[in-house]
């Protein structure tokens, strides 16, 4: 793992923002956090994760693969993009869901979901 991503390493106010993210998920996160949450999915996940100096939506250890519940403000966001390549250069797996699709088609969402999980798994069998 990239030494920028490591947990122990997170920032001091990055764990704080974190927390307080955790206490004030947006409606996309919540619909998400209901699929996923008690290991719905077969694998762990964590909310709003500090990882390295970024904050992720939600992460899975189990499967490196990290959920982003995004707004219109994030397409084709340079930032994100250099982000995600950062996550992908540490081996994490980067989905985007925008909050519109979760809201009108939370059941694709959810399809999406457990598609990107199982890939994970298989990859990382094969």
């Amino acid at each position: 793992m990239i030494g920028f991503m490591k947990r122990a390493e997170s920032l001091p106010d990055a764990q704080s923002a974190a927390r307080r993210l955790r206490r004030n998920l947006t409606p996309s996160e919540k619909v998400i956090w209901g699929m996923i949450a008690r290991s719905r999915m077969g694998v762990r996940f964590r909310r709003q994760e500090p990882v390295g100096p970024y904050i992720a939506d939600f992460l899975s250890y189990d499967v490196m693969l990290v959920i982003e519940a995004d707004g219109l403000q994030h397409s084709e966001n340079p930032a994100d993009e250099t982000r995600d390549q950062r996550l992908a250069d540490a081996g994490f797996r980067v989905i985007r869901v925008m909050n519109k699709l979760v809201a009108l088609e939370p059941e694709a969402v959810e399809d999406t979901i457990r598609r990107a999980i199982q890939e994970q798994l298989s990859q990382a069998r094969g």
